[in-house]
């Protein structure tokens, strides 16, 4: 489940007829693929940049539901007249914000961590036991190769896979 934030905006439009809606508002919105109407451009300095964000969805047009493209551009026909509102449902994911609110202390630190972690390497091998030197051993000759080898022990995990054995059959 993703986490979204759900605001509502309240826009006075206040223009002549004869202006396209689209240019004063300065958004742009396409029909996705989950039957919401997304804004996928807003043009800086616009009414919409003020709240707006590509990438927003726009449930709602006062209390009434966008479930087509095209409800969209008929609900802003009215609001061509000068002085009337429009109130707009956002649904905004709650992770996409491109900058986070951080202490610069906290900042920093967290910038040193990524570097930390962007920077190691695969971690070395731990050191194999057997590679201890038994000089003082006495009495037997044991040689213990400094060429450490590791076996993997592949096993069954499948219990319907596995046969009963008895012992006396060994």
């Amino acid at each position: 489940m993703r986490a979204v934030e759900l605001y509502t905006v309240d826009l006075v439009i206040g223009i002549s007829p004869d202006v396209d809606l689209n240019d004063i508002l300065g958004l742009a919105v396409k029909y996705d693929a989950k039957e919401r109407v997304r804004v996928t451009k807003v043009n800086p300095g616009s009414l919409a940049s003020i709240h707006l964000r590509p990438g927003d969805i726009i449930r709602r047009m006062n209390l009434i539901s966008l479930l087509k493209n095209s409800n969209f551009y008929d609900n802003n026909v009215p609001y061509q007249k000068i002085g009337l509102k429009a109130r707009l449902l956002i649904e905004r994911g709650a992770g996409d914000d491109t900058q986070v609110e951080m202490p610069n202390d906290v900042q920093e630190i967290a910038q040193k961590q990524i570097s930390l972690w962007r920077s190691k390497k695969i971690p070395l091998p731990k050191k194999s036991s057997l590679r201890i030197s038994h000089s003082d051993v006495k009495g037997g000759s044991i040689k213990i190769s400094q060429d450490a080898v590791e076996w993997f022990i592949a096993s069954d995990y499948d219990v319907t896979a596995l046969r009963h054995v008895r012992k006396d059959a060994e």
